[in-house]
């Protein structure tokens, strides 16, 4: 039979480890054992904060393709180019809208305008003057404004999805200058050209 005072040391220890684990798992799990530790577990700076975008920045275009002949560019926001390109677009007065298929496959001039959310009518009105029935009933990611060979004037492709979720385009004329903006494109082209891999 073990003697008292051994039973007592014994209970003695074991309180004692019991305890001791208790407080070394409270101090690593809220993170007092980071400074001199080999164990962490938390982040020992906090993470900048984004700032939240404004809705203007939310529904501009994230990029806008530029194509004339066989040579490409690709702007993107921030830049000269882009100011230039965006205000074009802002100051384009679409009119006289037709539904179509498909775009034409040979023109000349080609700047699409990718949007990263779609546009309704609502949104749209911020960057088409007029823009609104166009709208209803469907949503728009893409804004191309074109020119086939022999046009004065550009016209304008807005492609979305219709509620069925099938591809809708509407055709609409502008009164921007084609010569103008194939200057323009071309000039671009030749700064920042882009090489396309299987129309990609």
């Amino acid at each position: 039979m073990m003697p008292s005072f051994l039973r007592t040391l014994k209970t003695a220890i074991l309180v004692l480890l019991v305890a001791s684990s208790m407080v070394l798992s409270f101090l690593l799990w809220s993170d007092n054992l980071q400074e001199g530790s080999e164990i962490g577990l938390a982040q020992p700076h906090s993470l900048p904060i984004a700032a939240t975008p404004s809705l203007g920045q939310t529904i501009r275009p994230y990029e806008i393709d530029v194509e004339t002949g066989d040579r490409h560019t690709v702007i993107r926001p921030g830049s000269a180019a882009y100011a230039f390109w965006t205000g074009q677009l802002l100051t384009a007065r679409p009119m006289h809208p037709i539904v179509s298929t498909a775009m034409p496959s040979s023109a000349t001039l080609r700047v699409s305008f990718q949007f990263g959310i779609p546009l309704n009518g609502a949104i749209g009105k911020a960057w088409l003057d007029g823009l609104g029935q166009e709208l209803v009933g469907w949503q728009c990611r893409t804004i191309v404004i074109y020119a086939m060979s022999g046009w004065r004037t550009c016209n304008m492709a807005l492609i979305g999805n219709d509620a069925g979720g099938q591809t809708q385009i509407f055709i609409e004329q502008t009164t921007l200058s084609v010569s103008s903006l194939e200057s323009t494109a071309q000039s671009e082209a030749e700064a920042a050209p882009y090489s396309v891999w299987g129309g990609f």
